[in-house]
Protein backbone atom coordinates (compact mmCIF):
# COMPACT_ATOMS: atom_id res chain seq x y z
CA UNK A 1 0.00 0.00 0.00
CA UNK A 2 1.01 3.71 -0.37
CA UNK A 3 0.46 6.68 -2.35
CA UNK A 4 0.17 7.40 -6.38
CA UNK A 5 1.53 10.71 -7.39
CA UNK A 6 -1.92 12.09 -7.08
CA UNK A 7 -2.03 11.53 -3.75
CA UNK A 8 -4.00 8.42 -3.59
CA UNK A 9 -4.03 5.50 -2.13
CA UNK A 10 -2.71 2.64 -4.11
CA UNK A 11 -2.69 -1.10 -3.68
CA UNK A 12 -0.33 -3.95 -5.00
CA UNK A 13 -0.04 -7.25 -5.04
CA UNK A 14 2.41 -9.77 -5.59
CA UNK A 15 2.97 -13.42 -4.97
CA UNK A 16 5.43 -14.49 -2.20
CA UNK A 17 8.16 -16.91 -3.02
CA UNK A 18 7.62 -18.99 -0.24
CA UNK A 19 4.10 -20.32 -0.27
CA UNK A 20 2.86 -22.87 -2.79
CA UNK A 21 0.05 -22.05 -4.89
CA UNK A 22 -0.04 -25.40 -6.53
CA UNK A 23 -0.52 -28.20 -3.79
CA UNK A 24 -1.27 -31.50 -4.83
CA UNK A 25 -5.09 -32.40 -3.97
CA UNK A 26 -4.86 -35.87 -2.54
CA UNK A 27 -9.12 -37.79 -2.10
CA UNK A 28 -9.41 -41.04 -1.31
CA UNK A 29 -12.53 -42.89 -2.80
CA UNK A 30 -14.68 -44.91 -0.65
CA UNK A 31 -12.56 -48.12 0.29
CA UNK A 32 -13.94 -51.48 -1.29
CA UNK A 33 -14.29 -54.40 0.23
CA UNK A 34 -11.83 -57.47 -1.64
CA UNK A 35 -11.40 -61.16 -0.58
CA UNK A 36 -9.39 -60.75 2.28
CA UNK A 37 -9.18 -57.08 3.10
CA UNK A 38 -10.04 -53.55 1.28
CA UNK A 39 -8.99 -51.54 -1.25
CA UNK A 40 -8.67 -47.29 -1.27
CA UNK A 41 -8.48 -45.50 -5.00
CA UNK A 42 -6.44 -42.28 -4.25
CA UNK A 43 -6.23 -39.63 -6.90
CA UNK A 44 -4.48 -36.27 -7.19
CA UNK A 45 -6.23 -33.64 -8.88
CA UNK A 46 -3.48 -31.37 -7.91
CA UNK A 47 -1.68 -29.50 -11.28
CA UNK A 48 1.08 -30.53 -9.44
CA UNK A 49 2.92 -34.69 -8.46
CA UNK A 50 2.54 -35.47 -4.85
CA UNK A 51 5.50 -36.03 -3.16
CA UNK A 52 5.63 -39.58 -1.27
CA UNK A 53 3.26 -39.48 1.75
CA UNK A 54 1.97 -41.73 4.45
CA UNK A 55 -1.78 -42.67 4.62
CA UNK A 56 -2.71 -43.44 8.14
CA UNK A 57 -5.88 -46.06 8.41
CA UNK A 58 -7.92 -45.99 11.76
CA UNK A 59 -10.71 -48.55 13.31
CA UNK A 60 -13.17 -45.42 14.69
CA UNK A 61 -14.59 -48.18 16.40
CA UNK A 62 -11.55 -48.54 19.08
CA UNK A 63 -11.46 -44.61 19.81
CA UNK A 64 -8.58 -42.63 20.70
CA UNK A 65 -6.99 -45.80 22.26
CA UNK A 66 -6.81 -47.46 18.78
CA UNK A 67 -3.10 -47.34 17.07
CA UNK A 68 -3.60 -46.23 13.12
CA UNK A 69 -1.52 -48.79 10.77
CA UNK A 70 0.18 -46.24 8.04
CA UNK A 71 0.87 -46.98 4.38
CA UNK A 72 3.44 -45.53 2.58
CA UNK A 73 1.95 -43.86 -1.03
CA UNK A 74 3.96 -43.63 -3.97
CA UNK A 75 4.33 -40.33 -5.90
CA UNK A 76 1.13 -39.85 -8.06
CA UNK A 77 1.60 -37.64 -11.43
CA UNK A 78 -1.15 -35.03 -11.48
CA UNK A 79 -4.60 -35.81 -12.46
CA UNK A 80 -3.65 -39.92 -11.31
CA UNK A 81 -4.77 -42.25 -9.32
CA UNK A 82 -3.59 -45.15 -7.25
CA UNK A 83 -5.26 -48.25 -6.03
CA UNK A 84 -3.81 -49.10 -2.44
CA UNK A 85 -4.86 -52.78 -1.41
CA UNK A 86 -4.78 -53.47 2.49
CA UNK A 87 -5.01 -56.88 3.90
CA UNK A 88 -6.62 -58.75 7.10
CA UNK A 89 -4.87 -61.96 8.66
CA UNK A 90 -8.11 -61.93 11.22
CA UNK A 91 -10.86 -61.54 8.97
CA UNK A 92 -13.61 -61.93 12.38
CA UNK A 93 -11.82 -58.49 12.93
CA UNK A 94 -12.29 -56.78 9.70
CA UNK A 95 -14.14 -53.41 10.41
CA UNK A 96 -17.32 -52.13 8.75
CA UNK A 97 -16.29 -50.03 5.95
CA UNK A 98 -17.70 -47.16 6.79
CA UNK A 99 -15.80 -47.32 10.56
CA UNK A 100 -12.70 -46.53 8.73
CA UNK A 101 -10.72 -43.03 9.38
CA UNK A 102 -8.18 -42.03 6.84
CA UNK A 103 -6.05 -39.10 7.20
CA UNK A 104 -2.67 -37.98 5.12
CA UNK A 105 0.57 -36.84 6.70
Amino acid sequence: MGRSAAGKLLYGYTRVPWYNYHPPLLSIRTPQQTPGGFSILVENFGQVASSATVMKIRDKRTGITGSPFAVSLPVIAPYESTRIAIGYNNMESLPALTDLEVTFE
